[in-house]
């Protein structure tokens, strides 16, 4: 479980790729897990998996808040 506002969705990113180098595997390069909402299935909020150096820069910032629900694709 995250705490509501003490974590950020590029901690996610960085601890997938912690994970995949533990396990000496790659993530798939910008695959994209979505916040979800009612009646909505990608949500405005988002975290890349293995995100390119233009990716990182362009992807929005956004810390998690309470009751968020996120469908959390992670492919190797």
């Amino acid at each position: 479980m995250l705490r509501p506002g003490q974590h950020k969705n590029m901690e996610v990113t960085d601890t997938i790729q912690r994970f995949a180098d533990i396990y000496q595997v790659k993530p798939v390069e910008n695959m994209l897990s979505h916040q979800i909402k009612r009646n909505k299935i990608d949500g405005e909020k988002q975290i890349i998996q293995a995100p390119g150096e233009k990716q990182r820069s362009e992807m929005e910032k956004c810390e998690f808040d309470k009751y968020e629900v996120y469908a959390i694709d992670v492919l190797m």
